[in-house]
């Protein structure tokens, strides 16, 4: 793209008439036959987005979580169903691979879908880009489990972040964000409806749990499932900067838009130094492209890959990490892999963070979010040697489960939920396969 543009269009098009294409497409349609001949169970993932590759919008969190699932837990076959524009994509993951069926989208489809007896388990991560019919049809599968990764299950805007910039509680629908009372019911009748059927709700926080609890009761068994990182790092190998290393280096981690603090940290990053006159350097490792974001004085390190974060944070030898979610976040992984490094955190007191910070002690949560109030803690930090290195010790044991377990436990709720062999005999599936546009 960038050295050749010129040959992006002819490579698209070359991909289009490969003469081979069709043939190739037996080959994959012969690999689902076999690949799921030969698995226990078969799982549909329900997505906005995603897994793999951008369909709607660029891939996040929980697009992240649901390529995991696929790569990690090998005992199953993994389908995944993604809404685009007047289509859905079915996708067949195959060890690296990818089958995709584009089907016609409509609700009797997607019903026929859904209880489909090629699906053993139906695991739906979102909601977003879906229609009201669509969700209500959701509703009606009796093999469903739910990872609940925001919130959008009881609010419109998804992280109860409310039209006027504030945190919302659940209970402020009408009078920030102008739903009508009926309508807010009416949603969170079909949300509940969902979680009531599913055979499992799988949360990544108590704090998430409990939001979900108080509003939607549901009744179906919930677990709490934190998330893991790739690789925990030994105490050798996590950083620890004195307060006597001038200046005082801040970093900030992960897609920054205004929920996420964005606009606070375009106002923090405008000043070269604390109230108290010491320098400050701040650096930011990930996306920070708001519009509204201009003349900071920021080093902004770009996108990354997760497994060469701890390196980056390294090099940038942090004093802090801060977080700056405005809304009730459900787990927040950048915080644990900012804490993997040794790196003491400070967190908002909205959602999953605070709780983990509280248990552990490896950090600090903010009481007051303007910018003077952030500046005014920092610099009693860096004035205060105990207090820093007490937090820094704390912060480097804070306890993380690994990627690998976090699978483990994901897929022993597949079993529990699913003992049996589940396993529909290969005409059923050839049958699916054709009807969904397969050339067997």
């Amino acid at each position: 793209k960038e050295r050749y543009p010129y040959y992006e269009g002819e490579i698209e098009e070359f991909r289009k008439t490969f003469p081979l294409n069709e043939i190739h497409a037996r080959i994959l349609d012969s690999m689902v036959l076999d690949h799921h001949s030969k698995s226990k169970r078969a799982v549909l993932h329900i997505l906005h987005n995603g897994p793999f590759e951008s369909v709607n919008f660029p891939l996040g969190g929980t697009e992240f979580y649901c390529a995991d699932i696929i790569r990690h837990t090998n005992d199953v076959s993994h389908w995944s169903l993604v809404p685009h524009k007047d289509s859905y994509r079915l996708t067949m993951h195959l060890n690296g691979l990818h089958r995709v069926y584009t089907v016609k989208r409509e609700v009797e489809r997607l019903i026929q879908i859904l209880t489909s007896p090629v699906f053993s388990i139906t695991h739906l991560h979102s909601t977003s880009l879906y229609t009201e019919k669509e969700i209500e049809a959701m509703g009606k599968t009796d093999n469903m489990i739910v990872s609940i990764h925001d919130q959008r299950m009881i609010c419109p805007e998804t992280y109860c972040f409310a039209k006027n910039g504030r945190v919302c509680t659940g209970s402020e629908c009408t009078e920030w964000c102008a739903y009508s009372h009926d309508s807010i019911e009416k949603y969170r009748k079909r949300s509940a409806k969902i979680l009531s059927g599913a055979r499992q709700i799988i949360c990544f926080s108590e704090s998430s749990l409990s939001l979900i609890k108080g509003i939607l009761k549901p009744e179906a068994q919930t677990k709490i499932i934190p998330h893991g990182i790739p690789s925990a790092l030994a105490s050798t190998d996590k950083i620890y900067p004195t307060l006597e290393n001038s200046p005082f280096t801040v970093a900030f981690i992960g897609i920054l838009p205004i929920h996420k603090g964005g606009l606070i940290i375009n106002e923090l990053t405008k000043r070269p130094s604390l109230p108290s006159g010491k320098e400050v350097k701040w650096h930011i490792v990930g996306d920070f492209s708001l519009p509204e974001v201009q003349d900071h004085l920021a080093v902004v390190h770009g996108r990354y890959c997760r497994e060469a974060l701890s390196g980056i944070l390294k090099n940038i030898n942090p004093h802090v990490a801060i977080f700056l979610s405005l809304c009730h976040e459900t787990y927040s992984i950048t915080v644990d892999e900012a804490l993997n490094v040794g790196i003491p955190v400070i967190v908002t007191p909205y959602g999953a963070p605070p709780e983990r910070v509280k248990s552990h002690g490896g950090g600090w949560v903010l009481d007051d979010l303007s910018v003077k109030g952030i500046l005014n803690l920092l610099d009693r930090i860096s004035s205060n040697t105990k207090e820093y290195i007490e937090k820094q010790a704390k912060a480097s044991k804070a306890p993380i489960i690994s990627l690998d377990e976090e699978m483990k436990r994901i897929s022993c709720i597949y079993k529990e939920n699913f003992p049996f062999n589940t396993k529909k005999p290969v005409k059923t599936l050839k049958g699916f396969i054709i009807e969904a546009g397969g050339l067997l």
